[in-house]
C-alpha cells in the first residue's frame, strides 16, 4: 500500500508519498524470497511530473502499478501517454486528464487480456474497496489555473473502467490523502490523541512549508507500528518519504527528493 498526501497552500500544491515497495501477488502464498529480493525496497519513487508549455502536473499512484515481471507498468504507460499528448491542445485540465486516463485504462485492459496481468494486485490491501484497481492523484497548474483531480480505475467484470473526479472548489489548507480510510479519520476528524505528534492544523494561511510538514506528518503517522496495528493496510507503508511542490512561479520542485529517481 502507498500513503499519499496532497495539500493546497497559499503558494501552490504539495504532494508527498512514502518509499516502501513490497513484492505482491494476488495469491500471497506465491510471494517467493526471490520476488522479495527484487521488489522489497524502502526507496521507491512514487511521485512523478508532467511538464509542457501549458501545464505542470505532479501525480502519484496507489494500487496496481506493475506486475512481478515488469512487463506491465502503469508508471511507464503514464509517461508514454503524457508524451503522446504533449503537443495536443486541451481546453481544460479535466479534458487532458480524461484523455490521459483513457489511455491508461486501455493499457490496464490490454495487459489483462494478453495475460501480463492475470489479476488485479490490490485486493489484499483494499478489502474495504473491493473493485478499486488503482487510484491516481494529480495536482498542479493547467494554463495557469490550479487543478486537483482524482482518477480511479475500477474493476467491472474483469475489465477496468476509469472515473475522473475533478475537485471543483478548494482553498488553502485543503488536504486530500490516499492509502486507507482509517488514518485520515483518526488524524483529521477524531484528532486521536495517540497520534497527537502527527496532527498538523491547516487553514487559509497555510504556506508551502507548512503544507509539506503536514504531508510528511501524515505519512509518518501511517508508518507507525500503531497505525499498522489499527489498520492492516498501513503494514506496507514506510521507507523514505519524498515530497514535491508545484507552484505557478517555479513549477515542479523537490523539497525532499527521492533517494532513487528511477520508478
Amino acid at each position: 500500500m502507498t500513503a499519499i498526501a496532497t495539500v493546497y497552500t497559499v503558494g501552490g500544491f504539495i504532494i508527498g508519498a512514502d518509499g516502501r515497495s513490497r513484492a505482491k501477488d494476488p495469491d500471497p502464498t506465491k510471494v517467493t524470497e526471490e520476488m522479495k529480493a527484487r521488489h522489497d525496497r524502502e526507496d521507491k519513487r512514487k511521485i512523478f511530473c508532467i511538464t509542457d508549455a501549458d501545464k505542470t502536473l505532479a501525480y502519484a499512484f496507489m494500487g496496481t502499478v506493475s506486475n512481478d515481471e515488469h512487463t506491465f507498468s502503469i508508471l511507464e504507460e503514464a509517461d508514454r501517454q503524457s508524451k503522446l499528448l504533449s503537443s495536443k491542445h486541451f481546453a481544460t485540465c479535466y479534458d487532458y486528464v480524461h484523455e490521459l486516463t483513457l489511455g491508461l485504462n486501455q493499457a490496464f485492459n490490454d495487459a489483462r487480456a494478453d495475460g501480463r496481468l492475470d489479476a488485479w494486485y490490490v485486493k489484499e490491501d483494499l478489502a474495504d474497496d473491493d473493485n478499486l484497481i488503482a487510484r491516481m492523484i494529480l495536482v498542479g497548474y493547467f494554463s495557469g489555473k490550479a487543478s486537483w483531480i482524482i482518477a480511479e480505475f475500477r474493476d467491472y467484470d474483469n475489465k477496468a473502467k476509469v472515473q475522473v473526479q475533478p475537485i471543483p472548489q478548494f482553498t488553502p489548507g485543503g488536504i486530500i490523502t490516499a492509502g486507507g480510510k482509517l488514518m485520515p479519520k483518526l488524524l483529521f476528524q477524531d484528532k486521536d490523541s495517540r497520534f497527537a505528534q502527527y496532527i498538523r492544523p491547516t487553514g487559509p494561511d497555510t504556506t508551502l512549508e507548512q503544507g509539506a510538514d503536514a504531508a510528511k506528518a501524515f505519512i509518518e503517522a501511517c508508518s507507525t507500528p500503531l497505525a499498522a496495528e489499527l489498520d492492516p493496510v498501513c503494514q506496507s507503508v514506510g521507507g523514505h518519504i519524498h515530497i514535491a511542490a508545484v507552484t505557478p512561479t517555479d513549477g515542479f520542485k523537490w523539497l525532499i527528493p527521492p533517494k532513487n529517481l528511477e520508478p
